[in-house]
């Protein structure tokens, strides 16, 4: 690692690129020799306080995934309030997905937008807003924009074709109560 030191001699001011071993030595010879030594901060511009540093590369780093997954929207219902916004993956199975990817299923938030950056942004992801995201978790993986929802009169029509009889496993078989079994608990057939 290497840094910049600036010292000054006669008024003049001079920057030189020094390993970072060398630093200390270098910096009490010349404090010795009557030189006015610093650390250069002409050249480097950060910010004041470090919580907003970090929550400024947080953000950058969650900006950067949402850009590469799909842009600054919903891919399901083109939402565009950045609060809103998130990862989804795919083909759900997200705990897999994250252990596979991270070695740690619960890795999420900005430790997983830096994790996808320094992974170059594997694929596997899309940018959808919240309201897509749980309605796809509850809906059986298709959203509640694509699926027509039911009314709670058609569920309950739907729970009706549901009361076969205690015992009868035959009409538990059938096509009809599939369907309407998927339909009650809000799962793709």
């Amino acid at each position: 690692m290497t840094s910049w030191i600036e010292f000054s001699l006669s008024g003049e001011s001079t920057l030189f690129l020094i390993p970072s071993g060398e630093l200390r030595k270098l910096y009490h010879f010349w404090k010795r020799a009557g030189v006015s030594v610093g650390r250069s901060t002409k050249y480097k511009k950060g910010f004041v306080d470090n919580a907003v540093g970090i929550k400024h590369r947080n953000l950058r780093d969650r900006i950067l995934a949402l850009e590469h997954y799909g842009g600054l929207k919903c891919a399901c219902c083109q939402e565009t309030e950045f609060s809103f916004l998130s990862l989804d993956h795919k083909e759900g199975k997200g705990n897999t997905h994250r252990k596979e990817l991270f070695g740690d299923k619960l890795i999420a938030g900005h430790h997983m937008y830096r994790k996808l950056r320094q992974l170059n942004f594997p694929d596997g992801f899309q940018v959808l807003c919240m309201n897509c995201q749980v309605g796809r978790r509850d809906n059986g993986g298709i959203c509640p924009h694509k699926r027509k929802a039911l009314t709670g009169p058609e569920l309950l029509k739907e729970f009706d074709k549901l009361r076969v009889g205690h015992g009868n496993t035959e009409a538990t078989q059938s096509e009809d109560y599939r369907i309407a079994l998927a339909n009650v608990m809000r799962k793709a057939v």
